[in-house]
């Protein structure tokens, strides 16, 4: 695995890090490269296995470092308080992915993949500007009212400990039927409509499976904590923003400012935490408003939130199916 840095705004000495499993080794210059862009408080670093299994795979796998996380310039509340902050820090996850490709000669077959609230970012990049050779798939997280928690009875101190046991939990959801012994590793999912967010599991994750945080993650390599101020400032501040987004790259067929289309592909686990369910099923909702009735667009993989962490052969080989 390779370590470095790229410089996003040069007048500004703005930089961002990443990790690089390089090209795979027996692949010829067509391999396809994925540029991940991670969530809250999980950094770049929640990748780390996938880079580890991308060689096997035939694929390049890149994960950056969002500004404010370790690798990367630090994010001030000054800048997430100006009116095209969101804007600006899409194009700069772009001039990353141009710096980036141009220095190792990438000229196809490049993916951005945005995880959980990482989305919001790569749609933001997207909504400014992207090379033509560039096709984003993203994995998401929605705006909701739903909590699993009485605030009243949860310390303040512990909360978010619970929210990071939760959110890395495994639930079963009565909208999703096993296919165990598939060899797809993808849910078949042929119904047009989708469940009701009420009858998902909001509370209680499932006891057959730990939570991914209990296995081998570690506070401060893959945990942090200290940005969280930076984020939640980013999800109060950019809501309108973010829905606006998603709403542009709602139509089948984006095309960018050179004339080439650009696909958008969504990936949800279907044991992830409700937010996220309910999340997928909300940017259905906003693309059927849209008359985009692609069933390719969407697509469940059985798994949790972290099924990258906990299974990264599996989730390289559904990214690989898909992009």
């Amino acid at each position: 695995m390779k370590e470095g840095s790229i410089v996003v705004d040069a007048d500004k000495g703005l930089y961002m890090g990443y990790i690089d499993s390089g090209p795979p080794p027996s692949r010829s210059s067509s391999y396809q490269t994925i540029i991940a862009v991670h969530g809250i408080v999980f950094g770049h670093r929640i990748f780390e296995r996938c880079i580890a299994a991308a060689p096997a795979h035939g694929v390049r796998f890149v994960a950056l470092s969002r500004r404010g996380f370790p690798g990367s310039s630090p994010l001030a509340l000054s800048e997430l308080q100006k009116g095209d902050a969101l804007h600006t820090l899409g194009k700069e996850i772009c001039t990353f992915v141009d710096v980036f490709t141009t220095q190792g000669n990438i000229r196809a077959n490049v993916t951005l993949f945005g995880w959980s609230f990482g989305v919001s970012f790569v749609l933001a990049a997207v909504h400014a500007v992207l090379p033509a050779y560039v096709s984003p798939p993203c994995i998401g997280m929605p705006d909701t009212q739903a909590s699993f928690w009485d605030a009243k009875a949860v310390p303040q101190e512990d909360m978010m400990q619970l929210q990071i046991q939760w959110t890395t939990a495994y639930f079963e959801h009565p909208a999703f039927k096993s296919d165990s012994g598939s060899d797809s590793h993808l849910h078949k999912d042929d119904s047009k409509t989708h469940g009701d967010p009420a009858s998902l599991n909001w509370v209680v994750p499932t006891i057959k499976y730990a939570p991914s945080i209990f296995n081998g993650m570690r506070v401060g390599t893959h945990v942090h904590f200290d940005t969280l101020m930076s984020d939640f400032a980013c999800l109060r501040g950019f809501k309108n923003q973010f829905h606006q987004n998603l709403v542009t790259l709602c139509p089948k067929g984006v095309v960018n400012a050179e004339g080439s289309s650009i696909r958008v592909r969504w990936i949800a686990g279907t044991m992830s935490c409700a937010t996220c369910v309910a999340g997928m099923w909300n940017v259905q909702d906003q693309c059927r408003t849209c008359k985009d009735e692609d069933k390719d667009k969407f697509q469940w993989l059985e798994g949790n939130h972290f099924v990258h962490w906990d299974e990264p052969d599996r989730m390289m080989f559904v990214l690989f199916q898909v992009v």
